[in-house]
């Protein structure tokens, strides 16, 4: 509306008569969205609230080098020729910002004392983004999602830097990824409103973005059951595609992130048929006098067998670079298509859980298939790790796996019962191996759980009533019960064999408090609760600080000092 009433002042002054304006283009509702344009990149702000001191220019140069080698495959949303054309001519899109966040990342990756430890760059950016949160900036929206992927990715040997805990961050990533996705709405860059006079990098760049941040939208939505904020409807733009400069590597990277982006697509199709289509159904019937809440009818089963046939249309559409097989030697060739593949047996088996009125048998062994070969493709993530995109999406889908492997522990069939026992147990020795990586609350006690879990049978003597005391007071004193784990390290000191078959009877039994402790936890694991039990035995945990108040009432109450604290 303000531009509609410049340019009405302007030929108002021009020509000293009344301006006159179209109903059509004064009416808002008709043109909703249209006057969005894109924009240059704005120049940086005058001032800095935090140091933007930075390394040795060689130390910048190495982490550079390091960031578009290892972590640029994961994250492709600025090119490197793109990069080094903005570094060569000090271009807007270089900030201390997204400096420091690109070498937090790279950091990761540098077994170099010379060269700061990714939490100091991390921690300059945290400190650095209010400055750049008034101005909308492409270059902005980059650092917002390189925070994000950042804090998806704990790195335990840095705990010690990281504020106390893990624990305080763990919204922190999906915080930085909203905050991404507004400031690209703000930017327009979801509309083809673009100038003629844009450069083929000025469009290409903010293709990238967009489609990243709508990535990034899709997997927080689906691994944590949040509602979305980018559509696919509202996107005016097609993928991204190669510019005249990208080479071989750049392309192939290129190739798969659109492949993602295609997957990502049919992901938001599911989540809206399952979040929405069937929920209204219900509600819709209901308000006509037909109860059918949690009834699963022929009509969603056959959405949900064309939605499988879209997903596996997909992944035989899939280039020849792209594609992948599970075998026990097969390892994929890179990152890309490794998550690709993780990301689409996780959304296939998600899909045939659903399933109620095909063949049981045919649909029990394509859901062990399923899950075999997410346990299959986890386990290379972890013992390859620059396969890994996140953590968090190697920890959701062995946790899925594991859930799936459990439900054939009483199979008829006692060669299928006991490969699920194997292959839970080999799931939840790749979960232990992960899980303090992962920023979710209460991932202690879950690892906790599992370390118990995994016990060996002989070893249920060294885990009795006398020593949970022990066990216990360390997670009062907010210290891990056990030892923190190295990356990707594995438990190797408490299980003898990493295919050693699964027996619920490891558990500590020697009282009967202790039992019913243990069973109601296990219970809850297998269920996918993440959450302690609240048995007597169990110590109450520290109040946190917001808490405060109830302790300085209630400080001689037993209410208030055995309440337990989720």
């Amino acid at each position: 509306m303000i531009e509609q009433l410049t340019d009405g002042l302007v030929r108002l002054t021009l020509h000293n008569d009344a301006p006159h304006l179209d109903d059509d283009n004064v009416t808002p509702w008709r043109n909703y969205g249209d006057f969005v344009r894109w924009s240059p990149e704005p120049s940086l702000p005058h001032y800095y609230t935090a140091p933007i001191d930075m390394p040795s220019r060689p130390i910048q140069e190495h982490l550079i080098h390091v960031f578009f080698s290892q972590c640029h495959p994961i994250l492709p949303t600025i090119s490197r020729s793109m990069f080094f054309d903005h570094l060569n001519v000090k271009g807007p899109l270089i900030t201390p910002l997204l400096l420091n966040i690109m070498y937090a990342h790279a950091a990761r990756h540098v077994q170099d004392s010379a060269v700061p430890g990714s939490h100091i760059f991390y921690n300059r950016a945290r400190r650095l983004v209010d400055d750049f949160l008034d101005v909308p900036r492409v270059s902005t929206v980059i650092a917002l999602l390189y925070m994000a992927s950042y804090n998806n990715n704990e790195d335990p040997s840095n705990s010690n830097h990281m504020d106390h805990s893990r624990v305080h961050r763990s919204s922190r990533a999906w915080m930085y990824s909203g905050m991404a996705v507004r400031m690209c709405l703000e930017l327009g860059l979801h509309t083809a409103n673009y100038s003629s006079q844009m450069s083929q990098f000025d469009v290409e760049l903010r293709k990238r973005v967009l489609w990243t941040c709508y990535v990034m939208d899709k997997l927080e939505s689906c691994m944590t059951e949040r509602p979305w904020m980018l559509r696919a409807k509202d996107i005016a733009l097609d993928f991204p595609t190669p510019l005249p400069e990208d080479d071989v590597q750049e392309r192939s990277v290129l190739e798969g992130f659109g492949q993602l982006c295609r997957l990502m697509i049919l992901m938001e199709r599911v989540i809206h048929f399952f979040a929405y289509d069937i929920k209204n159904r219900n509600n819709n019937a209901n308000t006509n006098g037909s109860n059918t809440n949690g009834l699963w009818t022929l009509q969603e089963e056959n959405q949900t067998l064309r939605l499988l046939d879209e997903v596996g249309q997909w992944r035989d559409s899939l280039p020849e670079t792209l594609q992948w097989s599970p075998s026990h030697n097969n390892v994929p060739a890179s990152s890309i298509v490794t998550n690709l593949h993780l990301v689409y047996y996780d959304l296939e088996l998600s899909l045939v859980m659903c399933c109620r009125y095909q063949d049981e048998r045919l649909h029990r062994e394509r859901r062990r298939t399923l899950a075999n070969t997410i346990t299959h493709l986890v386990s290379l993530t972890i013992h390859h790790p620059h396969l890994m995109y996140t953590f968090g999406l190697t920890a959701f889908s062995a946790i899925f796996a594991a859930l799936t492997h459990a439900a054939d522990f009483e199979h008829p069939v006692i060669q299928i019962a006991e490969d699920a026992k194997l292959q839970f147990r080999k799931t939840l020795e790749d979960v232990r191996a992960i899980v303090e990586h992962v920023p979710i609350r209460d991932m202690r006690n879950f690892a906790r759980l599992v370390d118990l879990t995994l016990q060996p049978p002989h070893a249920t003597t060294s885990i009795t009533d006398t020593t949970l005391p022990s066990i216990q007071q360390q997670h009062m004193s907010n210290r891990p019960a056990t030892t923190t784990m190295a990356p990707f390290s594995t438990t190797a000191g408490l299980v003898p064999s990493p295919f050693a078959t699964f027996d619920p009877s490891c558990l500590p039994s020697s009282s009967s408090t202790s039992a019913a402790t243990m069973a109601q936890a296990n219970k809850g694991a297998s269920s996918g609760s993440v959450s302690s039990s609240t048995s007597a035995t169990e110590p109450p945990k520290s109040i946190e600080p917001a808490d405060y108040t109830f302790e300085l009432i209630s400080v001689a109450d037993e209410w208030a000092r055995t309440l337990m604290y989720q």
